[in-house]
């Protein structure tokens, strides 16, 4: 099938989504204040809702993907991640870390596609966070997308976490040359650098769990940064129906009582802390 052609069915699939979310999305925004602000942030995403100012920083921080994308520059990464779902690396590896030479172009290709970019920018634009962290870099795509939404709500620190060395350096660079100077790289596995974040960052308003896709890991982090979150807190978990124990760990989220909103978006889950509403409500609303 044609590029063009395939772009447009996509198009067409995705406004066949977006209509049959509207429901939901309009029930979601009755359930509280956060609830208006999460389905406001999701029906722009779908609808691909800009201002100038946004509109403008995905233009450049696209233009940066496709440089990167065609970039065959060798990069050696170590990865702490759970690899691919038929790989069943066991802790012990995943401590350690696999190393892997990679191009530059590969890293920048498995990096979210721009629906779901955009959903972080808008989250952010929406909950205006003071304190924003990303648990995997990449090559620094969503980043991007979401320091420059806390740099047009005009304050907020995001800080992003990248076990490799290369990437982190790749990242620091490309979002120094996009202008987004309200950002932090931290080296390390996450096991040893999040806590000193958490530590000094805190109240965190938005966290965005990525690149390790383990379920009983992701469950650590969430028990991790859950005590220094702010009073309403947004945290996104990737990948949450890729991996069986990314399932099974998506399931113990939903029925976590701290958790006021959870919203399964298929590849996405997005998750409420406020500590200001009792009232608890999950959600089905596949993006994809």
């Amino acid at each position: 099938m044609p590029f063009r052609l395939r772009r447009a069915a996509k198009l067409v699939y995705r406004q066949f989504l977006a209509l049959q979310a509207a429901p939901k999305l309009n029930a979601l925004a009755k359930t509280s204040p956060s609830g208006q602000r999460l389905s406001a942030a999701l029906r722009e995403s779908f609808h691909q809702l800009l201002d100038t100012q946004e509109r403008d920083w995905v233009r450049r921080i696209e233009a940066k993907r496709h440089a990167l994308d065609r970039s065959e520059a060798p990069i050696m990464i170590i990865d702490y991640g759970a690899g691919d779902a038929d790989e069943a690396r066991t802790p012990e590896q995943m401590a350690q870390g696999v190393e892997q030479q990679v191009t530059v172009g590969q890293m920048s290709r498995i990096s979210k596609y721009e629906i779901w970019v955009l959903m972080l920018h808008k989250l952010i634009r929406k909950f205006e966070p003071a304190v924003g962290i990303e648990l995997g870099a990449a090559v620094g795509i969503s980043a991007a997308y979401q320091a420059s939404a806390m740099q047009l709500n005009g304050h907020g620190e995001f800080i992003t976490l990248e076990g490799a060395p290369a990437l982190a350096e790749l990242t620091q660079k490309n979002l120094r040359e996009l202008g987004l100077n309200n950002t932090r790289v931290v080296v390390g596995r996450f096991q040893d650098t999040l806590q000193d974040v958490l530590n000094q960052a805190a109240p965190i308003g938005h966290a965005f769990i990525d690149g390790h896709h383990d379920g009983a890991a992701t469950l650590a982090y969430f028990e991790q940064i859950y005590p220094h979150l702010a009073d309403r807190a947004v945290l996104i978990f990737d990948d949450i129906f890729y991996y069986a124990s990314m399932r099974d760990a998506w399931n113990t989220l939903e029925r976590d009582s701290r958790i006021h909103l959870a919203v399964d978006l298929q590849r996405m889950g997005v998750c409420v802390v406020d500590k200001t509403e009792s009232q608890r409500a999950v959600f089905k609303i596949p993006m994809i």
